[in-house]
């Protein structure tokens, strides 16, 4: 039996030997019974003659003697033989013998090695060459209604009745009916008076021949007793009746005294073969009922119709999240009729549980209403938000409450509902649980412990991450702005009614604020170089252009006295994706609020943000000095340090962005820097935040906010930032204050004693006198 030997692994040949004579590549090994393939092998001096097995892959010696076919050895082999340097097979002298490394299996590369090239090289060059100037590449196929190719039919007219068999699938209908059609078109066709009442029992009994006869006639005045005829079929899912109505004019999407399609009733139905042929012959799936406004794909969902539901997606390209004329996607449809498993397949294909209805529902509460525990459980894992109220104010938890579902109401409490929001009648979920159900002792037991950790505050409500928003910024920011609490029960910072609204840009509210962006005032650059050189406009009145290719700050700009920063405008003839444009590119690494330990909301980055890197811009109601001394909280203005005499602040307390969440940290990782984007308007600059040094996943954001915020702030709290060097916590304010007291009392004493020489200086002189 042959042995391969890969790399010194030795692999034994199972194919059969196809002779009994033995072969051997030298006297030095014994003989072996070979198949054909490694009959051929031996032949060509792939064996080697110390070892006796075949060198198949890994490191070897050839000799290239004989071009056609290189005779393989191991070196190990042939240093213990004593032959070094010539090869065993032929003699060849050691000019001859070069090592190779062969991949298994691909025994053609091995002349392409002996040649100086590189197979991989070598293959790729070839594959560009066969492929020509367009590559190969994946991505998404737009969707397309699908049309299949049937085998040509029989086609037969009848007056001017023309029916062809083309577009019904094959099988025993379509012989059936081509069958009839040429018997009748070779007997001279027998018409007959067309009676809408003996037409309709014709198709309730499948008698084609008749119905053939009463249409080669008149047809345009039938096409209702057609449409008619056609619902009367399908209950009998004869094809070949139905094919024939269609062809002879009947509407596939017409609708019957309820206000349903064919495809509908087919769905209904469940007949497979009937839906195929309907959508086959381009039936629409997006035709609505009379009833509901549901589609086909809702009724399929709604009688839990898996088949359905994928035949209508696959062939009749119907969306997953189509929704009714209520809002109702497939979705709900299947949990509020405990549909279990067509939910799962839903949402494998991409069913959205977060789509809100025209009563303020979502996925969430149906399956609440419904009781059905495992839809829940799949929309709890969709993130879902569980406390979501409708046009009632009324959550999830009510519902569940109010339906007595407890597994559901359980488990809508364990992912974090909250028992104590009430609905527009001011009713807790408690108020709608029946008294003494599990239900209702459930939401008792849960209150209390949870008023009792509220009272305590030793434990905390809520110790699980809850999201309560998706997205503060409502898509308005590049990325989605996340707010998560997980230390107590404060809302979204955006719900009212105490809550401020999202804004991207500055807002103005007075004419004392109006920025001068008149065009003939700003200047701008006619870089075709993407501003990369020294001579760009824009950066020259920056000083030079302060930022990288990678949209980073240089390592030469100074953060503690940073300069005026002077970005590419509209007006500019360099290409938006310039180095020069990065604060009006908007936010670009993703960020988070969060509820922290002592110091209210907070902001941290969730991914590694690099040094120099712009996070936000400080965004809020521009106001002038005077009005922001009348404004009560003070606690968002900050000081745009803009030209003398004129002083403007941003107020961020009613209208602002993510910035107005970052804390004060005495150890900053941020730094507010002056930038102008779209004017030159020196008195508004925008404050935009760039990190000062490398900011890792889950590390709190933050800048210093000054001696005169916290010179006015320290009489209502202190900095709680942790820092070994803090400036502003409540030990350094106390020992300031000790300090104080104590060059007062110094500064006191002084005067005493002052006063008490100039005393005795007096009275020394009266006794002089």
């Amino acid at each position: 039996m042959a042995v391969d030997n890969v790399s010194g692994k030795p692999f034994g040949c199972n194919e059969l030997i196809s002779s009994h004579e033995m072969m051997r590549p030298s006297n030095k090994v014994p003989v072996i019974g070979l198949c054909n393939e490694h009959r051929e092998r031996m032949i060509r001096h792939e064996c080697c003659p110390g070892c006796g097995t075949f060198c198949s892959g890994g490191k070897f010696l050839v000799c290239i003697k004989n071009d056609n076919f290189p005779h393989r050895f191991h070196r190990d082999c042939m240093v213990l033989s004593g032959q070094m340097s010539n090869c065993p097979h032929c003699g060849g002298d050691s000019t001859s013998v070069k090592e190779v490394n062969l991949v298994p299996n691909m025994d053609k590369d091995l002349l392409l090695i002996l040649a100086g090239r590189d197979p991989a090289k070598t293959k790729r060059k070839n594959y560009l060459q066969i492929r020509g100037c367009k590559s190969a590449r994946m991505g998404y196929a737009k969707g397309s209604q699908y049309n299949p190719d049937f085998p040509p039919g029989v086609s037969v007219k009848f007056g001017r009745l023309d029916i062809s068999t083309s577009t019904l699938m094959l099988g025993p209908q379509r012989d059936g009916l081509e069958e009839l059609l040429q018997a009748l078109q070779q007997e001279p066709l027998q018409k007959v008076r067309f009676q809408a009442k003996n037409f309709l029992q014709f198709v309730q009994q499948n008698n084609i021949s008749k119905m053939i006869q009463m249409l080669t006639d008149g047809l345009e005045a039938r096409i209702d007793t057609l449409n008619k005829a056609l619902h009367e079929a399908l209950p009998t899912c004869q094809l070949s009746t139905i094919h024939v109505l269609l062809e002879s004019g009947a509407d596939i999407n017409s609708r019957d005294e309820e206000g349903n399609t064919p495809l509908i009733k087919a769905i209904l139905l469940k007949n497979k073969e009937l839906i195929i042929y309907l959508l086959f012959n381009k039936a629409d799936v997006t035709v609505k009922d009379d009833d509901m406004g549901m589609t086909c794909f809702h009724h399929a969902a709604k009688e839990g119709y898996i088949e359905g539901c994928h035949l209508l997606m696959s062939y009749g390209r119907a969306k997953v999240n189509t929704v009714d004329d209520g809002g109702w996607t497939p979705i709900v449809w299947a949990a509020e009729h405990k549909q279990t498993e067509t939910a799962r397949y839903l949402l494998f294909y991409g069913a959205n549980v977060k789509i809100i209805d025209n009563e303020g529902n979502t996925c969430l509460q149906w399956a609440a209403l419904s009781g059905n525990l495992e839809i829940l459980k799949m929309c709890l894992d969709c993130n879902s938000d569980v406390n979501h109220y409708n046009t009632h104010g009324d959550t999830a938890l009510h519902i569940a409450s109010r339906q007595n579902n407890y597994n559901c109401l359980t488990a809508l409490l364990a992912h974090g509902a909250d028992c104590n929001l009430k609905n527009r009648d001011g009713h807790l979920p408690i108020d709608c649980a029946q008294e003494k159900t599990l239900t209702w002792m459930s939401l008792k037991i849960h209150m209390c412990i949870r008023n009792a950790c509220l009272i305590r505050r030793e434990i905390l409500p809520y110790n699980r991450e809850r999201v309560l928003c998706k997205d503060m910024s409502r898509g308005y920011d590049k990325m989605p702005i996340v707010c998560v609490n997980a230390h107590d029960d404060a809302p979204c910072p955006t719900d009212p009614p105490n809550g401020f609204h999202y804004v991207t840009e500055n807002v103005h509210t007075s004419q004392d604020t109006r920025i001068n962006a008149v065009i003939s005032g700003i200047q701008s650059c006619q870089c075709k170089d993407n501003c990369s050189t020294p001579d760009c406009t824009c950066g020259l009145i920056s000083e030079q252009c302060w930022y990288a290719s990678d949209g980073t700050l240089v390592p030469e700009f100074d953060i503690l006295e940073p300069p005026l920063v002077f970005e590419c405008n509209k007006m500019c003839s360099c290409s938006r994706n310039c180095k020069n444009r990065v604060v009006q590119n908007g936010i670009r690494y993703r960020l988070q609020i969060y509820r922290t330990q002592g110091m209210g909301w907070g902001l941290r980055a969730l991914e590694t943000i690099p040094r120099g890197a712009f996070v936000c811009e400080y965004v809020g109601e521009l106001l002038t000095d005077d009005e922001a001394d009348q404004r009560e909280d003070d606690s968002y203005l900050f000081d745009l340090e803009n030209k003398e005499g004129e002083i403007y602040c941003i107020d961020a307390r009613n209208y602002g962005n993510v910035s107005r969440f970052i804390n004060h940290l005495c150890e900053p990782n941020l730094v507010p820097i002056r930038v102008f984007v779209g004017h030159h308007d020196i008195r508004f600059p925008i404050l935009a935040y760039f990190t000062t040094r490398v900011i890792q996943a889950d590390e709190e954001l933050g800048f210093d906010y000054g001696d005169r915020f916290w010179d006015v702030k320290c009489r209502q709290f202190t900095c709680q930032c942790g820092s070994p060097l803090c400036k502003y916590s409540a030990e350094v304010y106390r020992k300031k204050a000790e300090f104080e007291t104590q060059q007062k009392e110094t500064g006191n004493a002084s005067e005493d004693v002052t006063k008490e020489g100039d005393d005795v200086t007096t009275t020394n002189n009266d006794v002089t006198n």
